[in-house]
């Protein structure tokens, strides 16, 4: 809780998580096993709530941490004053209405001079040309990119993997989320698996087969069948039972 606390003072200090999920707390939170499970168990401690809009904010957040609340306010506060000092300093005095009407001197009351000859104004404008084929036309405005979890694959992880992990979270009914945190994230739980024994190939089937929307290294260890019993480890009865049997 501590660490879900700092970072949201850091990066939310009004206390609202806007635009985050589950994942992400959990992330922050440094929660290692299901995001969801985690999520609910502060929303049923009252350490957390969900707005209508389905926003998440932290309890009594204004109550607990205005210091985090009025961060941007100081910040803002700050600002004016070392901008004011600057001022002061090379003798510069803030421009304001005031300022610039006493700078425009004997023409701030006057109206602005009126064109010469005084244009007329035509009541039957011609049409306004078509645009030949030889003039430009402005470039459009760039359009905001979107995210693409195909451009984060590791070279370790074939191209075939990577394709079968995005469409099943992209498939999945708790939506889980499609940023490049929550994909960095996967990538190092993966890496740790990996480095446990179990392969990438493993890991993404095994993610696939049991339907989950996250991943934790951890979870790989409960997926495999405890080995077999050796001669030794087995009782008497069990031993006379497989030889009866031929095994």
């Amino acid at each position: 809780m501590l660490d879900l606390w700092i970072g949201v003072a850091t990066s939310c200090p009004s206390g609202m998580l806007v635009a985050w999920d589950e994942q992400d707390i959990a992330l922050e939170a440094g929660w290692e096993k299901e995001p969801q499970e985690f999520v609910e168990a502060l929303l049923g401690c009252r350490f957390l709530e969900k707005m209508d809009c389905g926003t998440y904010k932290l309890h009594d957040w204004e109550k607990h941490q205005g210091y985090a609340i009025h961060a941007e306010q100081r910040s803002e506060k700050a600002r004016k004053a070392a901008e004011k000092r600057w001022n002061s300093k090379n003798g510069e005095k803030p421009i304001n209405a005031t300022s610039m009407q006493q700078a425009c001197g004997e023409d701030a009351n006057s109206n602005a001079p009126s064109p010469n000859p005084n244009p007329v104004p035509n009541p039957n404008p011609a049409p306004l040309a078509e645009k030949t084929s030889g003039e430009k036309t402005p470039p459009e405005p760039p359009k905001p990119s979107v995210f693409n979890p195909l451009s984060l694959r590791p070279d370790w992880i074939t191209e075939k993997d990577w394709s079968d992990l995005i469409s099943h979270r992209n498939k999945h009914k708790q939506k889980p989320a499609n940023t490049a945190r929550a994909y960095e994230a996967l990538i190092r739980q993966l890496q740790i698996a990996s480095s446990n024994g179990f392969s990438i190939t493993e890991c993404i089937d095994t993610i696939t087969r049991r339907n989950w929307a996250g991943f934790e290294a951890a979870w790989m260890h409960n997926t495999r069948a405890p080995p077999q019993q050796n001669n030794q480890q087995m009782t008497t009865k069990e031993r006379h039972a497989r030889e009866l049997l031929g095994l």
